[in-house]
């Protein structure tokens, strides 16, 4: 989702950077002690509040680390799609946004490539109807699930990912529809990622829909933060201090403070993993960076 107001990352103004010039002062120094001022897309949509807190205690993080005078200015918003978001980074309604990756976000903005969710968001369990978990218990093969019919938002960034591969979708821009679709057999599956289905099928509006118990689909995938092509030293910071928050250990105890509960729900290690290729991944991806990436235990 996203967010905005005009404006940008603006240390000190050239008037003032002149008046320092003309006095003899040092601009190098004063810059240092200058605040960065970050704006960020918010939402008064309970459920973008609760997911996108994690993301926000994250940028507080590497800003911390960074060692950088800053502020963060929230920008409010409705919900909108990432496409939207790239036009709004790139307009300076806001300055920082979190965002799946693709060549299309890359090529238009700067990515910090540090994986927020650690790729958890790959990580995909199925909620189906509580009357067809049989069905799935006999699946063993990712061409085995793509026979049967998935339920998808439209404008979703992993949509792309299951087109790609050949999954059979059904989509619609409701999030209720969603459910609805599959209460009524109208679908057989949705994915959604372990970061997200607890709270989602804690809150369904049906009985009938469950959590299937035996698998589990997995694909590389990064949510990063994007910043806009003209603002590099905003992602310079950003990136130094999530680098140093890693380090110090403190990046990993924020992510499993978020989602241990949920990993340890999801129950991996006792479930069949259909491994996907992600052809959308772009080719810088730090997959060789272990540490960046969760693995179940």
């Amino acid at each position: 989702m996203t967010y905005g107001v005009p404006s940008n990352v603006v240390f000190i103004t050239s008037v003032v950077v002149g008046m320092l010039l003309s006095a003899g002062v040092e601009c190098s120094s004063k810059l240092s002690h200058s605040e960065l001022v970050v704006h960020h897309p918010t939402s008064n949509n309970t459920y973008f509040l609760q997911r996108d807190r994690y993301f926000l205690r994250l940028l507080q993080l590497a800003l911390d680390r960074s060692g950088t005078n800053y502020r963060l200015a929230p920008v409010l918003l409705p919900p909108m799609s990432e496409n939207r978001s790239e036009k709004y980074l790139q307009a300076k309604r806001y300055d920082v946004h979190w965002m799946m990756t693709n060549t299309r976000h890359e090529n238009s903005l700067i990515p910090v490539r540090i994986p927020l969710y650690k790729g958890l968001i790959g990580w995909r369990l199925l909620l189906v109807h509580r009357e067809d978990e049989a069905d799935f218990a006999n699946v063993t093969a990712v061409a085995q699930l793509k026979r049967k019919l998935a339920v998808h938002g439209l404008d979703w960034p992993d949509t792309g990912v299951l087109v790609a591969n050949g999954f059979r979708l059904r989509t619609s821009l409701d999030w209720m529809s969603l459910f609805r679709l599959l209460d009524t057999h109208d679908v057989d599956y949705f994915p959604r990622s372990v970061a997200e289905i607890w709270q989602e099928i804690d809150s369904s509006p049906s009985s009938n829909i469950v959590v299937e118990d035996s698998l589990a689909m997995h694909y590389y995938a990064a949510y990063y933060f994007f910043v806009s092509k003209d603002n590099a030293q905003l992602a310079e910071e950003i990136e130094k201090g999530l680098n140093a928050a890693i380090a110090d250990g403190s990046f990993d105890r924020l992510f499993n403070a978020n989602f241990a509960n949920a990993i340890a729900r999801a129950n991996l290690p006792h479930r069949r993993v259909l491994h996907v290729n992600n052809p959308l991944l772009p080719a810088k991806t730090p997959v060789h960076r272990k540490e960046l990436w969760f693995q179940p235990r």
